[in-house]
Order: C-alpha cells, then structure tokens, then sequence
C-alpha cells in the first residue's frame, strides 16, 4: 500500500512538473532545420539519455573487473618452472 502511495505521489510530481514545462522550444541539430518541441520533452530525454550513459558506463567498469579478476585467477593458476 505504501508503494502505491508513493508511486501515486512522484507521478503527481510528474504531472505538474510536465505542465508547469510545456513551453515550446527549438532544438536545433548539426544538420537539418531546428525543430520546436516542449521543453518538458527536452529534459526528460536528456535525463533518459543519461541514465542510458550511466548503465554503460557501470556496464564497462563491471565487465572490466571480471577480466582482470579472472585474469588474476588464471595468472594464479599458471605453474611457474
């Protein structure tokens, strides 16, 4: 019941933060016209981007330590004349 609760709650935060930004904008790119969108849609898919950024980059540090661990195993392994 609590995370409904609490669920019902960030999504209000949602609702109002998405009307309080519903201002149009332009976002221009490297080629082509600008385009005009809300400036809620602007953040919101900065913050998703980020969050995709981030989940690689923790992806790469995690998979870097897995092969340095295992190459410290196999490394340990190895018999030394």
């Amino acid at each position: 019941m609590l995370k409904l609760f609490l669920l019902l709650i960030v999504l209000l935060f949602i609702i109002i933060f998405a009307t309080e930004n519903l201002e149009i904008v332009k976002v221009s790119f490297l080629i082509g016209e600008p385009i005009e969108i809300p400036l809620f849609f602007v953040m919101v898919s900065s913050l998703i981007a980020g969050f995709i950024l981030a989940i690689f980059a923790n992806m790469y540090l995690h998979i870097r330590r897995y092969r340095e661990k295992t190459s410290r195993k196999n490394s340990e392994n190895e018999i030394h004349f």
